[in-house]
């Protein structure tokens, strides 16, 4: 059920997390910067790329993803190391890095549209969409290490135990232009799937996948919710929510005992 909505503008929100001190944290991918969603604004602006000289309304180095480690962030995926509106998108084959948000260093580089950095066990993953690599960045020697390729641009990574859970997108415009993925596509042969991968991390093997058909050709995130059946999600509008109500603690007064 929705509990709370903030209204941002068309400003790109890509990831989403709330910081060990309750702070809503996003990745305003237009204004090329991290913000805090706190009611005092569209947004309050709490971090940028140091190369980035300005909060405005131009999406730049299309900075698209963030973690969070010890609750308090960490790391951030962006496309290009770039000042200028839109010079992202010259560079996306090799442009992109993940940056330490701690001390604003580049922890490595050279990489085909990174996305959806996440830590599991102390490791740092990431997704290399441009080329269809699931990867471990490691952030002693800052190489970045493949794992295994899926069909289709990487977006969304979650785990389970020793399982890494990602999702995979076909191209918006028929073919991934200007990208290793195109040409990794055609070696092997295959074609670009929407779907969901589950991926054992011991040997790297895909156990399971989720293809998705139909009109939904890309999946941005992945959620997992232990302990689940037949989940629901009620949207803003229609009919579903006005009926299902959920009562928080109750601390009314109570009646006097006769």
């Amino acid at each position: 059920m929705p509990r709370r909505c903030d209204v941002t503008g068309g400003v790109d929100v890509h990831d989403i997390h709330i910081d060990r001190d309750g702070r809503l944290l996003v990745a305003v991918t237009l204004y090329n910067c991290l913000a805090e969603l706190d009611g005092r604004g569209s947004f309050s602006p709490v971090w940028r790329p140091s190369f980035v000289d300005a909060i405005v309304n131009e999406d730049r180095c299309h900075f698209n993803g963030f973690c969070l480690e010890d609750g308090e962030v960490a790391y951030a995926t962006m496309i290009s190391e770039s000042n200028v509106a839109g010079g992202w998108r010259e560079t996306r084959a090799d442009g992109g890095m993940v940056i330490d948000m701690r001390d604003d260093s580049v922890l490595v580089g050279g990489l085909a549209m990174p996305h959806t950095p996440r830590l599991h066990r102390g490791e740092l993953y990431v997704l290399e969409a441009g080329s269809g690599w699931l990867g471990r960045v490691d952030r002693a020697s800052g190489r970045f290490e493949r794992i295994v390729w899926c069909p289709g641009f990487l977006h969304g990574l979650n785990f389970v135990g020793d399982y890494a859970v990602v999702g995979l997108s076909k191209p918006r415009n028929q073919v991934f232009s200007d990208l290793p993925l195109d040409g990794e596509l055609e070696q092997r042969g295959v074609e670009p799937e929407c779907a969901v991968y589950v991926i054992r991390l011991s040997d790297s093997a895909i156990c399971h996948k989720l293809t998705i058909t139909g009109s939904v050709e890309e999946i941005y995130d992945i959620a997992i919710l232990p302990g689940t059946r037949q989940p629901f999600l009620v949207g803003l509008e229609g009919e579903e929510i006005d009926k299902f109500v959920a009562i928080g603690p109750n601390r009314s007064s109570q009646p006097a005992a006769p």
